[in-house]
């Protein structure tokens, strides 16, 4: 699966999956491939909740589906406000404890905590630049 995380506002949904080439028109972190199920872990790590089955679950239901994704076609979800936030907000001292509590029980994630640091770095800067410029995050993904 190809995943971008796109800064866009919630009613360009359509647009952007009607566009080629969104990256060039929307501000776009490109081929990261995250699932929504990761995204709902960090969403706990950030949280300083436990990393539990039903706790990813709850937290990946938070997510609003917006269009697509039907018949092997893209779709694409609008992250949970509190995730976008709580990533907007995020402060470097922070990471290393959040990057950890994000991979931890998930061995398939990264195979270093450094990646998942790198990674969560970028998704904070990506967050607060959308949040500067009022937009949500949406995930578009590609199956």
């Amino acid at each position: 699966m190809i995943t971008d995380l796109i800064a866009a506002p919630i009613d360009a949904a359509e647009a952007i999956l009607a566009t080629p080439g969104h990256a060039n028109i929307w501000p776009t972190l490109e081929g990261r491939q995250l699932s929504t199920l990761q995204l709902a872990a960090l969403s706990l790590a950030l949280a300083g909740q436990p990393r539990t089955e039903a706790g990813v679950l709850a937290s990946a239901g938070a997510f609003r589906a917006l269009a697509g994704g039907h018949d092997g076609d893209p779709g694409l979800a609008a992250l949970p406000t509190a995730l976008s936030d709580a990533l907007a907000g995020l402060q470097d001292e922070q990471v290393d404890a959040v990057a950890a509590a994000w991979v931890a029980g998930d061995p398939a994630a990264w195979d270093h905590a450094v990646e998942a640091q790198d990674l969560l770095r970028e998704l904070a800067a990506f967050a607060a630049s959308a949040r500067a410029q009022q937009h949500d995050l949406l995930l578009w993904a590609c199956p």
